[in-house]
């Protein structure tokens, strides 16, 4: 009876970390010291603002705590990318079960994010927005769906939402172009577009968004959409936290528009297809690349020369480099390990080559890094 109380604490106030610090103290004295330190732990880095790129949080999404979580039903999941504060905050799944369980755990858990998959079942938007968790959501992500004006406009009914995923083809133009100029927007710091409007390029974002300004996103994902987009966002956007490309092939055009915009702390530019000698050019004595602080480049195919001109540049703020299932191979990584001081902040790199000779593997061992076979 106590526990179910403190759990309705948390539940009515999700943004408070301290109901549940007091439930972690409730926790030691009943003898669950584990799943109290994993509160405390997850606590102390949502007080830090630390965020997701950093290695803490991904050591945490590996704990595996599902039995500590309720019960959901087939068909329904955790979103292990919404954990927070000790606790699992979303689910994904189809509508009418995601609804139904949503409901049931609103009481006693701090439910704060939907992901639903509307791209076979119809959602029932009227339904979502009568619940009385959607007073509380934060994040809602629709995967399909083809949301027109009608329905941006009942979204914006959700008075607490700040990231919003409109993804495969989740989205009309016309829906974009509503949503863009919508009371809604200016809430909006997350906004994911993935594979939208891709057979055009991503035309219809790159119109809905021509001539606007939007100054409170901070992350934006258009991975999988065109590279149509990519000049205008960056024009219509402040300097973004998070900005996510992948699978965007961008080419010349493209790495050009990044490198005359103020670069995001992570930009995502896996599987971005070729990187050219020229476009990296463009980037040589470009101050934009002091705020990046990860760079993922995996999949992508970046030549030898263009990793020597990345290397030759001076990075101040870079964590984290991935180079995944790139072609740079080990005479790549012997270019980086002979740059290190170039990049005086890295201390996570992640490169999948083969086996590395002993000197270069003493310099990326500072980076605390595992560069294996695949």
């Amino acid at each position: 009876m106590i526990e179910r109380q403190l759990l309705a604490r948390i539940a009515e106030s999700p943004d408070d970390l301290a109901p549940r610090l007091v439930y972690a103290d409730w926790l030691d004295e009943h003898g669950r010291g584990d799943r109290a330190r994993t509160i405390r732990v997850e606590c102390g880095l949502d007080a830090a603002d630390v965020p997701a790129w950093d290695p803490r949080r991904a050591d945490r999404a590996a704990v595996d705590e599902p039995e500590r979580w309720p019960d959901l039903p087939d068909g329904v999941a955790w979103m292990r990318s919404r954990r927070r504060g000790g606790f699992c905050e979303g689910i994904d799944g189809r509508p009418a079960i995601v609804l139904a369980r949503a409901a049931e755990l609103a009481a006693t858990w701090p439910l704060r994010a939907l992901t639903i998959q509307a791209d076979r079942e119809p959602l029932d938007l009227d339904a979502l927005i009568a619940m009385p968790i959607a007073r509380q959501l934060d994040a809602l992500t629709l995967v399909g769906g083809a949301l027109g004006p009608d329905a941006i406009a009942r979204l914006c009914e959700l008075p607490r939402l700040t990231s919003l995923g409109l993804i495969f083809d989740g989205v009309t133009a016309a829906g974009l172009h509503a949503l863009v100029r919508s009371p809604l927007m200016p809430r909006l710091r997350a906004l994911d577009l993935t594979n939208d409007f891709r057979d055009d390029l991503g035309r219809p974002i790159r119109d809905a968004f021509d001539g606007i300004a939007v100054p409170t996103l901070r992350a934006l994902t258009l991975a999988h959409t065109g590279v149509a987009a990519v000049s205008t966002v960056l024009a219509a956007c402040p300097p973004l936290r998070y900005l996510g490309l992948s699978g965007v092939q961008l080419r010349e055009r493209g790495w050009r528009a990044l490198a005359g915009a103020a670069l995001p702390a992570w930009l995502d530019a896996r599987g971005t297809g070729v990187v050219p000698m020229r476009a990296v050019h463009a980037f040589r004595d470009r101050a934009n690349v002091a705020a990046v602080r990860n760079l993922d480049l995996g999949e992508s195919e970046i030549g030898l020369a263009a990793l020597r001109v990345l290397a030759g540049m001076t990075w101040p703020a870079l964590e984290r480099l991935d180079l995944r299932w790139t072609s740079i191979g080990a005479a790549g990584v012997e270019v980086l390990a002979a740059s290190a001081d170039r990049f005086p902040r890295l201390v996570r790199v992640d490169a999948r080559q083969a086996d590395l000779p002993p000197a270069v593997q003493a310099v990326v061992d500072r980076w605390r890094v595992s560069f294996t076979a695949p």
